[in-house]
């Protein structure tokens, strides 16, 4: 009786292990619309837009012994095909160029984060959003268009995955 217990735990663990490992748990990496915010220090308005970004689940390993062996790297979900985009901020004086520029996901895939170029998670030290001023002149966020700036760079999966707010001085 013990035995075919033991057998039934197993098969139970087993087939659930699979079934959980197999399944989709979490979004697989894939470009997902995103609202950042642009700004830059000479201009006084600050503006959301809404973009495509690489987000998702890339799947990792981790090491049973990790002081036996150096560590396995980590994929993150990174750009594979993108293209530039960018809007004008109001309100600019004069001699201060209006014009950001921000990547567009048009494909992801998993691949090794490279920390010069990328956000591979962590605490940020910007926040995703326009800051609020203390004084009159309003930095909310009007609705943007965004402009298309250039073509599709195939193989550009070393550009930020989740990109921080452009803030230009």
């Amino acid at each position: 009786m013990e035995m075919l217990q033991g057998l039934l735990l197993w098969m139970l663990l087993s087939v659930g292990g699979v079934w959980a490992s197999r399944g989709p748990l979490r979004p697989l990496c894939r470009p997902i619309n995103a609202t950042l915010a642009a700004e830059k220090e000479a201009c006084p308005i600050c503006i959301t837009f809404t973009t495509s970004i690489c987000a998702g689940y890339c799947p990792s390993m981790v090491r049973v012994m990790p002081a036996a062996l150096p560590p396995i790297p980590q994929p993150v979900c990174t750009y594979r095909e993108l293209r530039f985009a960018s809007i004008r901020l109001p309100g600019c004086p004069p001699g201060v160029d209006p014009m950001v520029s921000f990547p567009v996901a048009l494909s992801c895939h998993c691949g090794p984060c490279r920390l010069k170029t990328t956000d591979c998670g962590g605490p940020r030290d910007h926040p995703l959003a326009c800051a609020p001023q203390a004084s009159s002149s309003s930095k909310d966020p009007p609705s943007q268009p965004l402009t298309s700036t250039s073509t599709p760079t195939p193989g550009a999966s070393n550009r930020s995955s989740h990109p921080l707010p452009i803030k230009t001085s």
